[in-house]
């Protein structure tokens, strides 16, 4: 993997940190900058994170699956951020065998993330909602049509500050343009 991510001219001057060899300080700092995930943070054994310049892109190494990439951009740039990181999953799969299936897309350790792999989340804040107390209406609806809410570090954080992680729960079916 290391030697992908250094092919990779998405992740050009990234700097790559084995967690395992790292101090839970350090660990907390990258969980909460979201470059990695609590899980990622808690885990044992081999396990590290790719960061690119600017802290938009980075691929977590041997968390739930072998590879998370994910991109961070502020303000409404979905598509902005899916861009870049498709042309990342395209750079690295050329030099990784990972494990695809014409049928059934990529294979994962969680069934829930097969097909595309796409977990397309945006972190809303949404004070006047629950000030107003109509955020459990909200949520009842956002949940009705298919999408997965979480706190503010994704699945099983809490909701800390109104803060809101909304993300699609399906990601074998539909194209990764019709998730977006």
């Amino acid at each position: 993997m290391r030697e992908a991510a250094r092919r990779a001219p998405s992740l050009e001057g990234a700097r790559i940190v084995r967690l395992d060899r790292t101090s839970s300080l350090d660990r907390a700092f990258l969980t909460e900058r979201h470059l990695i995930s609590p899980d990622l943070a808690r885990g044992s054994g081999p396990r590290g994170v790719a960061v690119g310049e600017g802290e938009r892109l980075s691929v977590m190494i041997n968390e739930e699956d072998h590879l998370r990439i994910q991109g961070i951009f502020s303000g409404f740039e979905l598509m902005k951020a899916w861009e870049r990181v498709d042309s990342l999953d395209e750079e690295l799969g050329g030099g990784l065998d990972i494990a695809f299936s014409p049928r059934w897309g990529y294979m994962t350790a969680c069934p829930t993330n097969a097909g595309t792999g796409l977990r397309a989340s945006v972190l809303v804040h949404l004070p006047a909602l629950a000030l107003t107390k109509q955020i459990g209406k909200v949520l009842r609806g956002i949940s009705q049509v298919g999408l997965a809410i979480r706190g503010m570090f994704g699945e099983g954080s809490e909701v800390m500050g109104n803060f809101f992680q909304l993300s699609n729960q399906t990601t074998l079916g539909p194209r990764e343009e019709e998730i977006l």
